[in-house]
């Protein structure tokens, strides 16, 4: 691709490709590009070196190059990686990743977004072959969405703790009616994926384990302070009788009934 410098403010789409075919250990660079180049691994892998520094690329990872840097481009000597690129013109576009913190040393968007950045540069490539009127617009429209992307993952990365905070208060108020890691993200309004690793490297459970403690702990109580019996009490607390016994007794070394039994005397 000729190396263009573009003064213009608006987002453009410069150039759009698929590569598969690259050989194993092929290298390119190294290469000063005046563009931005938003590039994805959907399978293999290789690395990405910049301004000397080298990053390890595998599937799942998008990153993006910026103008000025020195890059040499690496696919790894058995499974080259493949993906889709794209060259990006606009300096608005620099302004914008600057805010969702791409730098020449921290070039990696989070795993959590692959899917959705992906995504984009699919129809991002669609409309690059295609023919239809107004394609332009359609392809600007498209390099917003990649850059919201980025910017909303950072903002959720940057709140962490409001997230967490918000799941905790969630699960204790609604403990009953939450079964499953899916029921706590969607009440909390994250990706499920991005809310699993979130929460355990902030309390260092996962959400599924977090709740069935909490759910325990609330069936001790009940056990200790009321006469109900232990299958009503597994239903107030949102555990299936058939396994309440069973994750009772893993949790507090001995059964609901035992317990009950031990409290009394």
């Amino acid at each position: 691709m000729r190396s263009l410098r573009i003064k213009s403010d608006e987002p453009i789409v410069l150039y759009c490709e698929k590569e598969t075919d690259l050989p194993p250990g092929a290298t390119f660079g190294p290469i000063v590009r005046t563009v931005y180049i938003f590039e994805t691994c959907i399978k293999g892998s290789g690395s990405v070196i910049i301004n000397g520094k080298e990053f390890p690329v595998k599937a799942g990872d998008c990153y993006i190059l910026l103008p000025g840097d020195t890059v040499i481009h690496t696919a790894d000597t058995v499974n080259p990686r493949q993906g889709i690129w794209c060259a990006v013109g606009g300096i608005a576009v620099g302004r914008y990743l600057k805010k969702a913190g791409i730098t020449s040393s921290t070039p990696f968007a989070s795993p959590e977004a692959f899917n959705e950045l992906y995504s984009c540069l699919e129809r991002m490539l669609e409309s690059w072959d295609s023919q239809e009127s107004g394609r332009g617009l359609k392809m600007t429209g498209y390099i917003y969405e990649f850059l919201s992307i980025l910017f909303k993952n950072k903002r959720m990365q940057a709140s962490g703790d409001e997230w967490i905070d918000k799941a905790l208060g969630i699960i204790e108020s609604r403990y009953s009616e939450l079964y499953t890691v899916s029921d706590i993200a969607d009440a909390t309004g994250l990706e499920r994926a991005y809310f699993s690793t979130l929460f355990k490297s902030k309390i260092g459970l996962s959400p599924h384990e977090y709740l069935t403690s909490f759910k325990l702990k609330k069936a001790k109580t009940l056990l200790e302070d009321t006469s109900a019996s232990v299958g009503s009490i597994a239903e107030s607390v949102g555990i299936p009788q058939e396994n309440f016994a069973r994750v009772f007794k893993k949790e507090f070394g001995i059964t609901p009934l035992g317990y009950r039994k031990k409290n009394k005397q």
